[in-house]
């Protein structure tokens, strides 16, 4: 994810500015801070793959 953040966002800041890369980024931010919430947190007790590992709890 960050590959791909780098290498598409460097054209955008080399031709059009660093307040265009921001402005452009927004999803792609919001993306990473996302997955490295789940990463570090995980997806909790309602997660699909807590049902799938642990199919007795409730």
């Amino acid at each position: 994810m960050l590959v791909a953040f780098a290498t598409a966002k460097t054209q955008v800041l080399l031709h059009d500015g660093f307040r265009e890369l921001l402005h452009g980024s927004r999803t792609d931010r919001a993306m990473l801070l996302g997955s490295l919430y789940l990463l570090i947190e995980g997806g909790g007790r309602w997660s699909a793959d807590n049902r799938f590992y642990h199919p007795n709890q409730q």
